[in-house]
């Protein structure tokens, strides 16, 4: 991707006449810049999907810690 955008950058500081080379160097920004939004969709979903998991985690640990907690009262109510 660094190179892609150095490789425009550069483009940019020419004068480019070429009506073709222009469409070209268009064509290849707009699939930079589509190529980079997948790549942070993919970095969202994977922080989105991390976050989820934790989340379960700790709502599975804190079923099993009250689970935990109403066995000892059974025990403790029983005798």
């Amino acid at each position: 991707m660094a190179r892609i955008q150095r490789t425009l950058d550069s483009m940019d500081e020419h004068n480019i006449r070429d009506e073709a080379e222009r469409l070209r160097l268009w064509e290849l920004q707009q699939f930079a810049y589509d190529a980079q939004d997948a790549v942070d969709e993919y970095r969202y979903e994977l922080l989105r999907r991390r976050m989820e998991d934790q989340n379960n985690q700790r709502q599975s640990s804190r079923s099993r810690k009250r689970k935990r907690k109403g066995d000892k009262k059974m025990r403790c109510s029983r005798h």
